[in-house]
């Protein structure tokens, strides 16, 4: 083996003088008011990272009793040696920089400087605030600006919280448990791994060693340098410098790995698996070497790491993290078993991977200045990874899927709780909560109306020149926008609001006499809420279908404008569909008369709107009944117009979203049953369609082939149509499926002719009509199976039981990591809450367990929406907001504001709509038919 790279010396280079550290001081109180973001007096260029965390094996060699049952039974620990080469920019006798959970080690600090330099301070103290996550370096003289270094030796705790360097853990076919060391530092947590300017407008190079058992593979954002053996069972492996980044894309990896390669120009592209796993890991590998090539050739800059590793981390937060070489993942969205893949989780797995690859260019080679603008990472992960697979699989309809990311978006920003994309954040709870719908799905469509706009030439290369201009460095919004250009153009002023306003903008039509019309816009308040935006105006596209007045041909027409009203004229016509393609991301508001056009239009030729259009059409309708704008009434005459003869998975997509929230709002009412028959009667003919299609199984002959899932979308389509009529109660489908249940999959030989995609409606009638002997059969299969994508639909079927007590056992299993791994928690939730018999379980769960979820990350507000959404009463209301005041969650403070709007939208909606729904379908009189 060769010797390590030398750490870069100071400059000058002649050997700096030091001084010893005092031993370190305890923690003190500093006042509330402090603030957290680090002075910018100090700035580091370099880290020199050594690491050796204390593992099971490690533990044992050490004489420590290895992990029990519970994880929180036992803290792992890790000892820690960082050198950082910093320049003093302005004079100062203070650095501070960020620390959390690490204790450093008496006499472990030491101040190193140039021996050209006068200086002979020596440290005076150090403290820590635990509320700010700083530690404060005090010197006993003033430090004139100059390159200086700074050493800490150190210990941390290797914990189980998913975040910082923590530990995660499987189990072998023989039960015997293995553990992993694993990082997740998005957004502030790298100061829980290594003392740091955790903040990512300090960028730096950074240099990796890790000490370990021989046994395990380390793995860190840049390939491997070279490795030496200290002792028969412990080797250091030593990593290249880095390019320059944040420290937030700082990674390293130990555990027991195997790996399935391939590679792009000599590059090694690498999914790393536990044990046994490599085959399942092969899709993700050829997804990442095309993604790779097509962002490359798509941005004109090459990915600036020599080797590209993705590997599956069996506890992790998020679904993956875009460390700058080496991408972490939830195994559930990077490894595909071809036995129970679906082509919803083929689907995912290809959008999670291009999601992450776009992150190489947009988050790690040009990083926002600061958090408050994470939309300049996400928004354009969220758009490439649907405009990168749209490429990879054009027969997918991926673009077309941009409009479920605006249907989120839509959803979110309309209520008062919502933010603008570029915000103001500061703390880490803060900043946690920015990974929300607005940053991702909002971003996303932002991104598409501007290169709708700008038109793909001049997008990409004003892509091109932002990229080009800020590499290794930081940016801002107005940065990007004042990158692309069309003609002599910017977009900053057309998309400033877009930006920095938050809030949804309703877009009404109306027509007006010869040969005029009026176009119009206001902010889209989903609640009437004194924190409402009602004077922020917005930049509008208005790109137009329409059928001119005794024509028999359609015709398009495009308008813009950013005041409040405008008046065009625009031929007289039959009927007009306004922001054609789904264009903008506003809502259009028609009158009931356009509505009324459009449909007839629609029922008479299905195709004259594409897919977007009626899709688009239909959830404004629902969305906006939900408001108040729409009356009810009308919005279901569209749904049943627009749904009859309809086929196409993006329209039902989002009709079904916005349809299940009305069955949960009426659930408990009288007209609940003629709902569910309503409800019936609409997917029927489809699924009709998809049986004489051939697409469901009609026997229990086992055949390995899949010809009735072609195409892509059908199969996503079938599969949530069946989900339909197990939740509205379908008894023939319902029975049929709880049968293939026993005779496919409990009592079946394992293979089985069941389509994948059919595999989470079967389970959950399996459970929900098995009583506890379904239960038990579903439990089992999910404790016996290590596949992700089982464990998950199997976990999400134990939520369907009718039994309450059976629904209290799954709530206490979330708190057993040995049945449901943390990361898991939020199924079980979503599940239960859903449920009727489990919506007061999951909410009075929570509540007395509280201590256990209250943590900042990824999951807490998901926890506050999944057990409150659809709360619908003043009492449930009064309830929520006094338990959350008086136990404030930690990081999920906008989740709890959105939760507690939601539920004031519930109770508004029941007022208005309550008396009109029931009569409604009682004048249609719905009956129930035979499937």
């Amino acid at each position: 083996t060769s010797s390590p790279p030398p750490s870069p010396s100071l400059h000058p280079s002649p050997p700096p003088s030091s001084s010893p550290s005092p031993s370190p001081s305890p923690v003190i109180q500093i006042p509330d008011d402090e603030l957290f973001r680090l002075p910018r007096t100090v700035i580091p260029y370099y880290y020199n990272i050594s690491l050796e965390p204390y593992m099971a094996i490690d533990q044992r060699e050490r004489g420590r009793e290895t992990r029990g049952g519970n994880a929180d039974e036992e803290e792992l620990t890790f000892a820690g040696a960082v050198q950082m080469l910093l320049t003093v920019k302005e004079a100062t006798d203070v650095l501070v920089m960020n620390s959390a959970e690490l204790t450093f080690s008496a006499g472990g600090v030491s101040v190193m400087f140039s021996d050209q330099s006068n200086q002979q301070t020596s440290l005076k103290s150090l403290s820590f605030n635990e509320k700010t996550e700083t530690v404060t370096f005090l010197f006993d003289e003033v430090i004139e600006p100059q390159n200086m270094s700074l050493s800490v030796k150190y210990v941390g705790i290797l914990n189980r919280q998913m975040r910082g360097f923590y530990q995660s853990v499987w189990n072998d076919n023989d039960g015997k448990t293995h553990i992993i060391a694993s990082t997740q530092f998005e957004a502030t947590d790298a100061r829980r791994a290594f003392p740091c300017f955790d903040e990512p407008s300090f960028k730096a190079e950074f240099q990796i060693s890790l000490v370990h058992h021989s046994k395990y593979t380390a793995l860190s954002n840049m390939p491997l340098y070279s490795t030496f053996q200290i002792s028969p069972l412990k080797q250091l492996s030593v990593f290249e410098p880095s390019v320059r980044m944040s420290t937030y894309l700082v990674c390293f990896v130990v555990g027991e790995f195997e790996n399935v390669t391939t590679s792009l120009d000599d590059r090694p592209i690498s999914v790393w698996t536990l044990p046994g796993k490599t085959e399942q890991g092969k899709f993700a590998r050829d997804i990442a070497k095309d993604s790779l090539h097509y962002y490359e050739e798509l941005f004109g800059i090459d990915f600036p790491i020599g080797k590209l590793d993705l590997i599956a981390i069996p506890d992790f937060a998020a679904g993956a993290m875009e460390n700058w070489g080496l991408v972490t993942f939830r195994q559930v969205d990077l490894l595909l078993d071809s036995k129970t893949a679906s082509e919803a989780s083929r689907q995912r797995v290809a959008i999670v991977v291009a999601h992450e690859l776009a992150h190489q260019w947009f988050g790690n080679l040009v990083t926002a200045h600061w958090w408050g603008a994470l939309w300049l990472h996400e928004g354009f992960a969220s758009y490439f990874e649907h405009d990168c697979i749209d490429h990879l699989f054009p027969e997918w309809g991926m673009m077309e899927q941009m409009i479920v990311a605006q249907r989120y978006a839509l959803n979110s920003d309309a209520l008062p709780s919502s933010h603008s994309l570029d915000t103001e954040v500061i703390t880490p709870n803060q900043i946690s909560e920015m990974f929300d719908r607005i940053t991702y799905e909002k971003g996303a469509s932002v991104i598409r109306m501007a290169e709708l706009f700008a038109g793909r030439d001049n997008f990409i290369a004003g892509l091109q020149r932002y990229l080009q201009t800020y590499q290794y460095g930081n940016a801002g919004s107005e940065d990007l926008w004042n990158s692309i250009r069309v003609g002599d153009e910017t977009l900053l002023e057309r998309f400033h609001n877009w930006t920095f306003e938050r809030g949804v903008p309703l877009f009404s039509p109306r027509d007006g006499r010869d040969g005029f019309i009026n176009l119009s816009q206001a902010p889209l308040n989903a609640i009437d809420n004194e924190d409402n935006n009602d004077s922020v105006l917005w930049w509008l596209p208005v790109p137009v279908v329409f059928l001119p007045t005794g024509a028999s041909h359609t015709s398009t027409t495009y308008f813009q404008f950013m005041t409040k009203s405008e008046t065009y004229p625009m031929d007289e016509s039959a009927w007009a569909k306004y922001n054609l393609g789904q264009t903008g991301v506003y809502r259009t508001h028609y009158t009931n008369d356009q509505f009324e056009s459009i449909v007839a239009a629609v029922s008479k030729t299905h195709g004259v709107l594409s897919t977007v259009d009626r899709a688009g059409l239909l959830n404004d309708a629902l969305v906006l009944s939900r408001y108040g704008s729409v009356d009810l009434s009308v919005a279901l005459d569209v749904a049943q117009a627009v749904l009859t003869g309809e086929t196409e998975y993006v329209v039902w997509d989002g009709a079904l979203e916005e349809l299940d929230v009305i069955g949960y709002l009426l659930r408990d009412q009288d007209c609940y049953g003629d709902y569910e028959i309503f409800m019936q009667q609409l997917v029927v003919p489809a699924l009709d369609s998809f049986v004489h299609k051939g697409r469901f199984p009609t026997s229990n002959r086992r055949s390995s082939k899949r010809s009735y899932f072609n195409p892509h979308e059908d199969a996503m389509l079938s599969a949530e149509l069946v989900g339909v009529a197990v939740r509205y109660n379908m008894e023939s489908v319902t029975q049929y499926l709880s049968d293939l249940f026993w005779t496919e999959v409990v009592n079946g030989a394992g293979e089985t002719s069941i389509p994948n995609d059919l595999l989470p409606a079967i389970y959950y009638a399996g459970v929900a009509l098995g009583d506890r002997q379904g239960y038990e059969a579903a439990f089992g299969l999910y404790m016996n199976t290590t596949d992700p994508i089982e464990k998950k639909r199997l976990l999400v079927a134990l939520t369907a039981t009718p039994r309450r007590y059976l629904l209290d056992r799954t709530l206490r299993y979330s708190l057993n990591e040995t049945v449901v791994r943390p990361q898991d928690r939020s199924y079980v939730f979503a599940g239960v809450g859903n449920n009727p018999h489990g919506e007061a379980l999951a909410w009075t769960f929570l509540r007395a367990n509280w201590e256990n979820f209250n943590r900042r990350g990824f999951s807490l507000g998901r926890y506050v929406q999944y057990t409150t959404r659809h709360f619908a009463t003043r009492f449930q209301y009064n309830e929520a907001e006094e338990f959350f005041t008086a136990n404030l969650p930690e990081g999920g403070e906008s989740a709890l504001s959105a939760a507690l709007d939601t539920i004031e939208g519930n109770i508004a909606w029941l007022d208005r709509n309550s008396d009109s729904a029931c009569r409604w379908l009682s004048e249609r009189n719905a009956r129930p038919t035979r499937e």
